[in-house]
């Protein structure tokens, strides 16, 4: 594929398009967090409320 292919691609992408990858992908019941470094008990509920966001 050229570049004007692959951008032409890109282009037709519409946003109907995105949430519907994205319903599909961040599904509430499989949602994880992975936190690297370290891990403070304290901030606990803010992760569990991040999570709760997402899904």
């Amino acid at each position: 594929s050229t570049f004007d292919e692959i951008k032409e691609k890109i282009e037709e992408v519409k946003v109907k398009d995105v949430q519907k990858m994205a319903q599909n992908i961040f599904i509430k019941d499989r949602i994880n967090l992975s936190i690297v470094g370290p891990f403070k008990e304290k901030n606990k509920k803010e992760y569990s409320s991040l999570l709760q966001e997402l899904g």
